[in-house]
């Protein structure tokens, strides 16, 4: 068992573009992803949305496999260097 999963909660039917995020940016664990996703302001919040409801995205996007539409893609690429104030690297 991975620390991962251990350390994390359980993911919600809500949650499962996380799972999508975390092969996005694999220098995330999932535990982080759905802590920040719990912010809110977080890119990682506003992809999670995307991911869930939007309508250009195909669902190849959500097994890992397809390209992402453009605003899809600005969230996601936000999402890598930002950090809450106060928060430092």
């Amino acid at each position: 068992m991975t620390r991962e999963i251990v350390a994390g909660s359980v993911l919600g039917a809500g949650q499962f573009p996380l799972v999508v995020l975390h092969r996005l940016r694999p220098e995330y664990s999932l535990a982080e992803l759905i802590a920040r996703s719990q912010r809110v302001g977080d890119p990682v919040r506003l992809s999670m949305f995307h991911l869930a409801g939007c309508d250009v995205c195909p669902s190849a996007a959500l097994a890992g496999a397809g390209p992402l539409c453009a605003h899809g893609a600005r969230l996601v690429a936000a999402s890598a260097g930002w950090r809450p104030r106060g928060e430092t690297p």
